[in-house]
């Protein structure tokens, strides 16, 4: 569904340290599920309709504008509302990506440098509806749920949580059902 799910990721929070060797092994998973042209994938959905994509190609737009870089992606068909598989960095916290749910394939992805500045990231956007912690480390995990609120958390896994029909769903505040 190309992150068309109110429950994807809205950004990816990633350790400087490890920036680059995530973003090596992240284009080789893209490949390896769409081929080096997603385009031409049959596995690769399009964006819904057209108002919902030209939704995203302006997020895109002003996420380039205010600094915004591709990692990977960016390439759009606005005929066959085709939105390549897209991750965007260096953004800044008042761009348009960075402020709206985006319900489409694009990542936006924000580094830190320690594990006690990612709650502050978190908090300073509304309570999220889902958050996807991927760690090996159980201190870490244990960490960011005591210190972060979502509707729903997963660990090691996205989007999972809707596939067992006796889990509780909704938010919490404006995230989801409140």
């Amino acid at each position: 569904n190309v992150g068309q799910i109110c429950i994807a990721p809205d950004y990816l929070l990633v350790q400087k340290d490890v920036k680059a060797e995530f973003l090596d092994l992240i284009k080789k998973k893209f490949i390896e599920y769409h081929t080096e042209e997603a385009s031409e994938s049959d596995s690769y959905a399009r964006i819904v309709n057209k108002n919902h994509f030209d939704r995203i190609n302006r997020l895109l737009k002003d996420a380039v504008e205010k600094g915004g870089k591709f990692e990977h992606g960016g390439n759009v068909d606005s005929q066959s509302n085709y939105i390549e598989p897209t991750i965007i960095s260096e953004l800044s916290d008042d761009a348009s990506l960075m402020q709206e749910e985006i319900f489409g394939p694009v990542l936006p992805l924000v580094t830190f440098s320690d594990l006690s500045e990612v709650p502050a990231i978190i908090q300073k956007k509304e309570k999220p509806l889902a958050l996807y912690i991927f760690s090996s480390s159980k201190e870490n995990i244990r960490y960011l749920l005591n210190n972060t609120r979502a509707g729903g958390s997963v660990i090691n896994h996205c989007v999972i949580q809707t596939l067992n029909p006796h889990l509780p769903f909704g938010g919490v505040n404006n995230s989801g059902i409140g």
